[in-house]
C-alpha cells in the first residue's frame, strides 16, 4: 500500500469512528472527486485541501467541538504525504 493509499485509509478510519461509515464514505468519495486527481498522485497540498473540504462538509451537521477533534486527527495524517 502506498503512502497516499494509507493517507486516504487513515482519513476514512477517523471519519468512520467519528461520524459513521455511510456518511464518512460519502463525504470522502465526494471530496476526492472534487480534487479530480488519482489517489496515487496526491501531494501534501492536495491532502490539506482534501481535509479542509471534508471539515467544511462535517461542519454542516456536526458541532464545533466535533469538528475541532476531527480536524486535529486528520491533520496528524498529513505527515504521511510528501
Amino acid at each position: 500500500m502506498t503512502k497516499q493509499e494509507e493517507f486516504v485509509k487513515q482519513i476514512e478510519n477517523v471519519l468512520n469512528a467519528r461520524i459513521g461509515a455511510i456518511i464518512a464514505k460519502s463525504i470522502l468519495k465526494n471530496n476526492l472527486a472534487k480534487l479530480d486527481k488519482n489517489i496515487h498522485s496526491l501531494k501534501k497540498d492536495d491532502g490539506r485541501i482534501l481535509i479542509e473540504n471534508i471539515l467544511k462538509a462535517i461542519s454542516l451537521f456536526g458541532t464545533k467541538d466535533e469538528s475541532g477533534l476531527i480536524k486535529a486527527e486528520l491533520e496528524k495524517s498529513l505527515n504521511m504525504l510528501d
